[in-house]
């Protein structure tokens, strides 16, 4: 192992702009935090308290300041022949030697400010679980930034040499015969998209927000009531009015939409999914196909109606950095049926079943009991504290049942020696899918209420960042004991071709 210090490999440090960048988003934080003490909390304006805040806040950034210039002063790395070098550390140092065989994947990602000054940011995922599962190389040039990826592949990173043979919007990609380009997310999908979700209520949120802060330091309720009077003197000009604002709000919504999810484009070929998405903040990530354990989709009732879902991947690699993040979002808005032929194609050993089962109607008394105690002990609070307030009380109630109810009536299940399958249905859609063969646990269980009535609980747990827990609640128990009976046949044939191999 070669040293450190040695003059044949010196230290790439982080680019003086980084100090920079690191100062801005302190005293952005410090900024959004002394509105949240003044405006949200309302914190009294007196000679104390403004004295104690100001000395609170130029501590806080001093510490800040200190703390980022030691993070630039100490990072730094090198690449060697077979490991990567990497030192780091605040008031305490750390450096590692990281194998390029323990590399398992490059996530690259690109903010706005980062795009502007020409420089980018690598996630060097090590397909580890701990803390210290991935390593971030920021403030990177192009150039250099392609160097690391293609030392990489030279020198063992196997695991990634798919990834390098080309480069396309940040992310390299294999050009094999067997890379297949499988989604382009369309205008119309956006379009729907930004229409069907919140975001043109929480601009909606936003104004009112801004106006409640603003009413706090200044007496503008006077004008604001002029103005309202004079909106409201005629049909035209309100009939205008909320044609502009329904009109700022849907493009708000389209603009946050677009920025988020245009561009986004799911590649693969026969080792790993190629995801890039953005068209402000550039995000380029692969997924091992082997590393992905399940698959939801989700929808709203809008979206359930207009047959658009959301498909998230559950994978044991999800890496977050605050900044780089590796989405699990594998389609944003498609088609159901698109997706399911999509998925098909890329992973086939996830095969969807559309033919699926639904739960006994007997569930329903089960799950309107087991969520009885919200809407009781939300009644005895209004009742004793704020009777005036009965109809939230009896609102509460109303989603509460309602809510079960449609659970009971709409969920659905599909069990085989093959696949775990299962769908949920509260206001919302979601399928669960997984192949018996990602399923690192499985247990039943049932209670005194469930027991009247034949019915279980089923347990899975399947490998992920951090493990992932799904529960099928209330069917049939003989249905619960045969799945079991198929899981530990599927294990112990497992294991005997394990030591047949062997």
């Amino acid at each position: 192992m070669n040293n450190k210090n040695s003059p044949e490999h010196p230290i790439i440090r982080l680019h003086p702009l980084w100090i920079l960048i690191q100062v801005g988003k302190s005293i952005k934080g410090l900024f959004f935090f002394s509105i949240f003490l003044f405006l949200i909390l309302e914190w009294d304006f007196n000679i104390f308290s403004i004295n104690v805040g100001k000395w609170l806040l130029i501590t806080f950034l001093a510490y800040n300041i200190i703390s980022i210039l030691l993070q630039w002063r100490y990072f730094g790395y090198y690449l060697l022949e077979n490991e990567l070098f990497v030192r780091k550390g605040r008031f305490l140092k750390e450096a590692r030697y990281v194998p390029y065989e323990r590399v398992q994947g490059i996530n690259q990602y690109t903010p706005l400010l980062h795009k502007l000054l020409g420089y980018t940011m690598l996630l060097l995922d090590l397909g580890a679980n701990e803390k210290e599962g991935s390593i971030k190389l920021d403030m990177l040039t192009y150039k250099e930034a392609e160097r690391i990826k293609q030392h990489l592949t030279m020198n063992g990173a196997t695991s990634v040499k798919a990834q390098n043979d080309s480069s396309e919007n940040g992310i390299s990609i294999s050009k094999s015969s067997l890379y297949v380009n499988h989604y382009e997310i369309s205008k119309e999908e956006i379009v729907i998209g930004s229409l069907t979700s919140l975001k043109i209520v929480l601009f909606s949120t936003l104004i009112f927000s801004t106006y409640s802060d603003i009413q706090q330091f200044f007496s503008i309720e006077s004008y604001v009531n002029q103005i309202l009077a004079f909106l409201l003197s005629s049909w035209w000009i309100t009939t205008l009015v909320l044609f502009s604002l329904v009109t700022v709000s849907i493009g708000y919504g389209l603009i946050k939409t677009y920025a988020q999810y245009g561009g986004f484009v799911v590649n693969s070929d026969n080792e790993r999914i190629y995801i890039h998405k953005g068209k402000v903040n550039n995000t380029a990530f692969s997924i091992p196909k082997v590393n992905v354990q399940a698959l939801t989709l989700k929808s709203t009732l809008i979206h359930k109606l207009l047959g658009i879902v959301k498909v998230k991947v559950i994978s044991t690699n999800s890496k977050e950095d605050g900044e780089v993040l590796t989405s699990n979002i594998l389609f944003p808005f498609i088609k159901e049926e698109k997706a399911k032929k999509i998925i098909t194609e890329m992973l086939p050993k996830f095969r969807i079943n559309n033919d699926m089962v639904h739960l006994p109607k007997s569930s329903i008394v089960i799950k309107v009991i087991r969520t009885s105690y919200i809407w009781i002990i939300t009644s005895f609070l209004v009742y004793f504290y704020a009777p005036s307030f009965w109809y939230l009380a009896l609102l509460i109630t109303i989603l509460t049942i309602s809510g079960q109810i449609m659970n009971g009536l709409f969920s659905s299940y599909s069990l085989s020696k093959e696949h775990f399958q299962m769908k949920k249905c509260f206001f919302s859609f979601r399928t669960f899918f997984t192949p018996t063969s990602n399923i690192e646990e499985l247990k039943y269980s049932n209670n005194l209420f469930q027991n009247l009535f034949g019915l279980s609980s089923l347990i899975i747990t399947t490998r992920a960042n951090p493990v992932k827990i799904t529960k099928l609640l209330d069917f049939p128990h003989e249905n619960a004991q045969d799945y079991c009976y198929k899981y530990q046949e599927f294990i112990y044939s497992r294991e005997k071709s394990r030591k047949s191999v062997n």
